[in-house]
């Protein structure tokens, strides 16, 4: 009922939203509920009123840019902000879910081939940066006795995929921030809406497809091998949050403790056991193709 409320008050006018938005900015680690907030406006009265919210909620930062403090507006706004906006407005455009992350993530695909393209030495400018990060922790934990050999050799590995997986995190906080606003949104005619939304989020068996193609072409002597395996992490996750979803969907048609289960073992899976999420993975892979939500879509609705 709060969040009822809270959805009904954004909407009573421009004056309220750009408030609470701007109050929320200016309190620390609360800038997330910002960036709900113009989403949730974006998909509620459409761009111009959302982009009236985030030039105000992002004045803050804009004052700190002034100050000579660029990356907060970097971060916050420009990576932060804007992905979730642009993302709040195609999901109002298309009214799908689905295609909307699917689309997003091809977006940054894009984006990672044009870097790429540009900055052909990326992944050894990254190499170089992981060095120096790694030597300055090892330095601090001398007790690990990590070498020079080992710290190069770690570096040169994630280099491959760095830009990928800040792409990943990006797209992961934009499109957990998108979930939420749509939640607002649907919240105000009923919540069953937005469950039978989010446990319908099957990939279509084409971007199945093309992260196969990407996978085995990455790990081949080819040209562009390195712009492939970059953009591994980006698939990895549009697969994981579909996975999510037909596990979700699937225990959800016996018992609410499962689904709790579930998503204390994800945190398990990232902190112990890493790999667990390939099952995951592979689950919303298989989806793409059989459509195994079709076992326990009758129950959905219910």
């Amino acid at each position: 009922m709060r969040l009822v409320n809270f959805s009904r008050y954004l909407l009573k006018g421009r004056r309220e939203a750009i408030l609470l938005a701007l109050l929320f900015t200016m309190i620390p680690f609360f800038h997330w509920v910002s960036v709900v907030i113009v989403a949730f406006i974006v998909l509620q009265k459409g761009l111009y009123e959302g982009l009236m919210v985030l030039m105000w909620s992002s004045l803050p930062y804009v004052v700190l840019a002034g100050l000579g403090y660029w990356q907060p507006l970097i971060d916050s706004i420009l990576l932060g902000s804007l992905c979730v906006f642009g993302l709040a407005a195609l999901l109002r455009r298309l009214t799908s879910l689905k295609w909307t992350i699917q689309i997003a993530a091809l977006f940054f695909v894009g984006a990672i081939f044009l870097l790429h393209t540009f900055f052909p030495h990326l992944s050894a400018w990254w190499a170089d940066e992981l060095l120096q990060t790694g030597q300055l922790l090892a330095k601090q934990a001398a007790f690990l006795k990590i070498n020079r050999d080992q710290i190069k050799a770690l570096a040169t590995l994630f280099s491959e995929y760095a830009t990928g997986v800040q792409a990943m995190m990006i797209l992961l906080f934009a499109f957990i921030n998108l979930l939420i606003a749509r939640y607002l949104q649907l919240l105000l005619v009923s919540p069953v809406i937005f469950r039978l939304e989010w446990l319908s989020l099957k990939l279509d068996y084409f971007m199945s497809i093309l992260f196969m193609v990407f996978a085995v072409i990455a790990f081949l002597p080819y040209p562009y091998a390195h712009f492939l395996k970059d953009a591994l992490p980006v698939f990895v996750l549009i697969f994981s949050v579909a996975g999510i979803s037909l596990i979700h969907g699937y225990l959800s048609v016996y018992r609410r403790a499962w689904v709790n289960l579930f998503y204390i073992m994800l945190i398990v899976f990232t902190i112990v056991f890493p790999a667990g999420w390939l099952g995951i993975i592979l689950a919303a892979w298989l989806d793409s193709f059989l459509n195994l939500r079709k076992y326990f879509s009758y129950k959905m609705s219910k």
